[in-house]
Parts: structure tokens; C-alpha cells; sequence
């Protein structure tokens, strides 16, 4: 099994370990700020898409998030804006999987694109202090470790980074099953409720679809990438099987 694909497998396990050892939230911490952070952008992004303004983000310290936009578009636009926030972290964590998985080359450029949203984002929407100070510090690392660590520690990184990010996503849909129309971190109304108001399907079916969708992607992601290293192998494998002929 090559490098990359054991980065991923160690990504995805010490994420499992720590969301279930004592303490395990505290090193986990930076990783679930990174997934606010997703989240957020998620939402920003899609309300560009559909023609709305997006005016800023706030990132806080208990690791909730909001992203602030217009909503002069329909009804639909909303509800694409509300469901961006849980399936943008999914997919764009899918996708660090993906390209963490090819190669250590690929990590490292990855790494960095990474890195440069971040401070993107930071300079152009994060409107609070902490928020400021942590999407800049966290794209400040990332930066670094893209730029000059080990090939192998960018790989390592970002295979961490893309488990922590998809597993985030399920964890906190999980948990909209428990807190109802809540937010996660405190009052307020969850996306879920959101959807619920707008479109008038109960909170609890859009959790749940949200849920199998974000499963969905990243098993295929896994398939994927073991597809993937299946057919290395067995290229590898056909070339050393292969005689040598002279002339």
C-alpha cells in the first residue's frame, strides 16, 4: 500500500480515536474550527452563486459560525444557501481526501491552496477578532507546512485535515437529531430549522438527508480511492510479472 493511502487510513482513525477518548476534544479543537470555517464558506459561496451579497463571516470561539448575506432571492435560492453549509464541508472534505490519497505531490499543492482560501476568506469576510486571529493562524500553518515541511508531513496533514472534515459534517448533522430546531452551540435556529421554515418539511427529513448524502460522498470517495489503489497495484504487479526478453 503506497504512503498516502496509509496517511489516509491513520487520518481516518486517529480522528475515530480522539472524538472518543478523554480530552480528545481539546487536540481536536484547531481541526473543528477549520470545519466552522467550511461551513461558513459554504454558505457564503452558494449565496454568490445565486446572485446574493455575501457581506461577512463571524467565527467564534466555542467554534459556532455565521455567515451573513442578503436574501432577496426565492425561496429556493434560500433553501440552496441553508443545505451549503453541511454539504459544502462534506464535499470540499471529500475532495481533500481525493487529493490527498494521489500522490504526496498533490498533497502538498492541495496543502497550500488550502492554506491561501483561508487568508482569502479571512482578509475579504471574517469580521471578528478571534476570527480574524484563528482563520489567519490556521491558514498561516497550513501555509508553512505546504511551503516547507517533509512531503510527507503535508500529506499527512492533509489527509488529517479532509477525515476531520468529513467526520466533523456527520458528527454535527448527527446532532441536529438531539437539539431539534436549536443550534448546536446555543440558541438561535439550526439550518435545519431554516430549511423547516422555508419549505415546510420538518426539520428532522432534512437532517437525515443531509446525513445520508454526507455518507454517501464519502464512501464513494473511499471507494474511489481504493479503486484507485487497487489499479496501481495491479499495474505494478503486471510490470514485475512481465519477462525480459533479449534479442
Amino acid at each position: 500500500m503506497r504512503r498516502p493511502h496509509l496517511y489516509l487510513l491513520a487520518g481516518l482513525a486517529v480522528t475515530l480515536i480522539l472524538f472518543n477518548v478523554p480530552y480528545g476534544g481539546y487536540v481536536l479543537y484547531p481541526f473543528k474550527l477549520f470545519a466552522t470555517w467550511l461551513h461558513e464558506t459554504g454558505h457564503g459561496m452558494m449565496a454568490l452563486v445565486v446572485g446574493e451579497d455575501f457581506q461577512r463571516m463571524v467565527i467564534r470561539a466555542d467554534t459556532s459560525g455565521t455567515a451573513y448575506h442578503t436574501v432577496s432571492g426565492g425561496v429556493m435560492a434560500r433553501a440552496l444557501i441553508t443545505s451549503a453549509g453541511y454539504m459544502g464541508t462534506s464535499f470540499f472534505g471529500a475532495i481533500l481526501l481525493l487529493a490527498g490519497a494521489a500522490s504526496e505531490r498533490r498533497s502538498r499543492l492541495a496543502l497550500g491552496a488550502v492554506a491561501v482560501a483561508m487568508i482569502a476568506v479571512d482578509v475579504l469576510f471574517v469580521r471578528n477578532l478571534f476570527g480574524l486571529f484563528a482563520v489567519g493562524a490556521i491558514g498561516a500553518i497550513l501555509a508553512v507546512v505546504a511551503a516547507r515541511a517533509p512531503a510527507s508531513l503535508a500529506s499527512a496533514l492533509l489527509n488529517l485535515v479532509a477525515a476531520q472534515s468529513c467526520v466533523n459534517a456527520l458528527l454535527d448533522i448527527r446532532s441536529l437529531f438531539a437539539i431539534g430546531t436549536a443550534t448546536i452551540t446555543g440558541p438561535g435556529r439550526s439550518d435545519a430549522a431554516a430549511l423547516q421554515d422555508l419549505l415546510l418539511v420538518p426539520y428532522w427529513i432534512w437532517a437525515g438527508l443531509w446525513m445520508l448524502l454526507s455518507a454517501a460522498i464519502l464512501a464513494g470517495s473511499l471507494w474511489i480511492v481504493w479503486k484507485r489503489e487497487a489499479r496501481i497495484a495491479r499495474s505494478v504487479q503486471a510490470r514485475k510479472s512481465t519477462p525480459f526478453l533479449r534479442a
